[in-house]
């Protein structure tokens, strides 16, 4: 099968933050060619397994800061943070100029933040112990439960051989 040069990037998933864009390619490009401006995105290389070469350009729905985007590539896919110039503005409602759905473009739901949940709700670590005690549950640990098994019960008894 000969290499193809596609008219489309390979398949895609974007969410949001306030103040960034995660976009990430789900190709195996080892060397891809991914240049910003402050309106478009530009994706190139050849990609594995069957040596497909993409050259597409992307029109962003809004202005990024092309100086602090970040590439990772990660072998099997490729992450791209887009960091939006207004960071106050409101969402995004889509990734690019163009009002129409784009068969290699999906939502990473994952990933994603509504325009009113902050990044500790969404992406940061919860602590359950200090969840509680905020709720007052966890104030006197007198009170709390021991679940440690050390009796023994039924449950614990050998399981007999099935008979023949």
């Amino acid at each position: 099968m000969a290499p193809s040069t596609s008219s489309v990037p390979p398949p895609a998933m974007w969410a949001q933050r306030k103040d960034c864009i995660h976009l990430t390619f789900n190709a195996e490009c080892p060397d891809p060619k991914i240049e910003f401006t402050s309106k478009t995105l530009s994706f190139g290389g050849k990609c594995l397994p069957d040596k497909n070469s993409y050259d597409y350009v992307i029109n962003l729905y809004a202005e990024i800061v092309p100086a602090k985007c970040i590439i990772i590539n990660k072998g099997r896919y490729i992450l791209v943070i887009l960091h939006k110039v207004a960071v106050n503005a409101p969402f995004w409602p889509r990734l690019t100029t163009e009002n129409v759905k784009h068969h290699w473009l999906k939502v990473d739901f994952g990933k994603m933040l509504e325009d009113n949940e902050s990044d500790e709700e969404g992406g940061g670590k919860h602590n359950i112990e200090d969840m509680m005690r905020q709720m007052g549950g966890l104030d006197d640990m007198r009170d709390r439960p021991d679940f440690d098994d050390t009796e023994s019960d039924s449950d614990d008894d050998a399981i007999p051989d099935l008979e023949e």
